[in-house]
C-alpha cells in the first residue's frame, strides 16, 4: 500500500475521531443547560413575583423550611422593601445542579441599586423550590 494513501487514511480517521469529541461535548452541554431548566424557570418566576410585589406566590416558590424561617408572604414583603432589594432586572449567568440541589447567581438592579442574586433551590415534592436567596448591593 502507497505510503501517502496510508497517512490520508489516518487524517480522515483522526478528523473523524475529532468531530465526534466535538459533537459529544456540545450534546453534553445542551443537555446540561436542560437539566438546569426547570429550577432555572421556578428561579425566574420567583424574581418576577418579586419584581411585581406578588410575595404572595413569591413566598408559594419557597420550601416549606424557608417558609417556615420567613413567617409570611406579608414578612417577605418587609424584608425586600425595607432593604430597597425589589428587583427590576437581573441576568443569571451560572446555573446548576448537583444531587437535586439548584443554584443560580448573576447580576440585579434593585431599587437600592445594583448588585448580585444568588438563588438555591431544592426539589420538593417533586418540585423546584427556592430553599434561600440572596440580593446583595454591590
Amino acid at each position: 500500500m502507497n505510503k501517502r494513501v496510508v497517512l490520508i487514511g489516518a487524517a480522515a480517521v483522526i478528523g473523524m475521531c475529532i468531530c465526534a469529541c466535538v459533537a459529544i461535548a456540545g450534546f453534553a452541554a445542551i443537555g446540561g443547560l436542560g437539566m438546569t431548566q426547570p429550577a432555572a424557570d421556578v428561579g425566574e418566576k420567583f424574581m418576577q413575583s418579586l419584581k411585581a410585589a406578588d410575595y404572595a406566590t413569591a413566598y408559594a416558590l419557597c420550601h416549606p423550611a424557608l417558609q417556615r424561617e420567613i413567617g409570611s408572604s406579608q414578612n417577605l414583603k418587609e424584608m425586600v422593601e425595607s432593604g430597597q432589594a425589589q428587583p427590576r432586572a437581573w441576568n443569571f449567568t451560572a446555573r446548576s445542579i448537583e444531587n437535586d440541589q439548584g443554584h443560580l447567581e448573576g447580576t440585579v438592579t434593585m431599587q437600592g441599586g445594583a448588585g448580585t442574586v444568588t438563588l438555591d433551590l431544592a426539589q420538593s415534592g417533586g418540585e423546584w423550590k427556592v430553599i434561600a436567596f440572596n440580593l446583595q448591593p454591590d
